[in-house]
């Protein structure tokens, strides 16, 4: 199975931005299987018109239309289940070294039974990220699946196990401590 990444942006009124950015992400990543959602919400100035056509230059590039201007959260929503239906399915949660000091953690729904596990893994992968010696790891272009690659037992996993935990106690103290 090739891994791929997905770069989620959300867009009203965009055409200016996205016609240089879309171009320089395509050639800075030119090496990583990417692609690039765009989730335009129905742009007046052309944004969505502009995508189509560059899809049919490149396959990297998607377009997710939506009929009214529905905000940033619901679009990276959309994308999110965009990237759950269309790319990843066997894995609870991964991170990815993109280059240049840009890191990739994604998720797949269909693998979480609470929002608190979706909390602790989403904890779990900022620990793969916060520990140089797992950053060391992803900085080898490997892509790090919580699920299939590695084990709870073995040692990356527990590490990121203890960063999640304790990330979240942190959490949960300041709540006490301010909100109680």
């Amino acid at each position: 199975m090739t891994e791929k990444s997905l770069v989620i942006i959300p867009t009203y009124n965009e055409l200016e931005n996205i016609t240089t950015l879309i171009p320089e992400i395509l050639n800075k990543y030119k090496n990583v299987d990417l692609d690039i959602l765009i989730v335009d919400d129905n742009s007046p100035d052309g944004t969505g018109i502009f995508v189509k056509e560059l899809m049919q230059k490149t396959e990297r590039v998607k377009l997710l239309e939506r009929d009214a201007k529905q905000g940033l959260g619901t679009a990276y929503i959309a994308g999110f289940k965009y990237a759950e239906e269309n790319f990843y399915d066997n894995f609870s949660a991964f991170s990815k070294y993109l280059g240049n000091g840009d890191y990739l953690i994604c998720f797949n729904k269909n693998h979480f039974w609470s929002e608190r596990f979706r909390r602790f893994t989403l904890a779990h992968e900022l620990g793969h990220l916060s520990m140089p010696t797992h950053v060391s790891i992803l900085n080898k272009n490997l892509l790090h699946r919580s699920k299939t690659e590695y084990s709870s037992r073995e040692p990356i996993e527990i590490e990121a196990d203890k960063f999640a935990i304790n990330f979240l106690l942190i959490q949960l103290l300041l709540i006490l401590i301010f909100y109680y």
